[in-house]
């Protein structure tokens, strides 16, 4: 990032905290804005705006975006390590290979996002919007350390695996029809439910 793009970037940063105080009439909008390997960490970002904007690399640990809004937008390899993200729109966005490790999830919005490689570590994705999202060696490591869940496509089918101690389930698969198929034969610790709402729920 030259001197000065990260000169507009801190004047922007500083602008919306005023606003978030309510003494500037406006908000960060960052629209279509190449911001690639920005440094954001720390901020206080929330109800902020990128979408469109390429983000690749972009630092987020720790920010609060809370309401934030980063619909196709590139996020690619961004980090979001022990960020805010309640209510964040990633509509549509591209996150392969983001770092999302202790980020709070809350009401997230997934929908359409490429979360291909992504790091989801110890979180509770129960209430984000994964609706039509790439999961494609996705990592979504649940309390016990020893246990990582993983979505695999291949020919049209989506399948759901578990690895622990270093062998592998297949626990479900998504046929191309959008039918649920269970593997049978698991052991009982690896197997899962489905709520009220219809979404899966792993018992682990």
């Amino acid at each position: 990032m030259n001197k000065m793009k990260k000169v507009s970037v801190e004047k922007a940063v500083e602008r919306h905290a005023m606003w978030l105080e309510g003494d500037f009439p406006m908000g960060i909008t960052f629209c279509r804005r190449g911001l690639w390997r920005t440094n954001f960490r720390g901020k206080d970002l929330s109800y902020a705006v990128f979408n469109g904007s390429n983000l690749k690399g972009a630092n987020f640990s720790n920010a609060n975006l809370s309401f934030a809004d980063f619909r196709k937008t590139n996020l690619t390899k961004a980090n979001f390590k022990g960020a805010n993200l309640e209510a964040t729109l990633f509509c549509g966005a591209c996150l392969k290979d983001a770092n999302f490790e202790n980020a709070n999830f809350c009401r997230t919005d997934f929908r359409k996002a490429d979360l291909t490689n992504t790091n989801i570590k110890k979180e509770n994705v129960s209430d984000c919007d994964l609706t039509k999202a790439v999961l494609v060696g996705t990592n979504l490591d649940q309390e016990d350390s020893r246990m990582s869940h993983y979505l695999m496509e291949s020919k049209g089918e989506v399948t759901l695996m578990v690895c622990k101690e270093d062998v592998c389930y297949v626990l479900l698969t998504i046929t191309k029809r959008g039918t649920l198929r269970r593997e049978k034969g698991l052991p009982k610790h690896l197997g899962f439910a489905l709520d009220d709402g219809g979404r899966i729920v792993l018992l682990n």
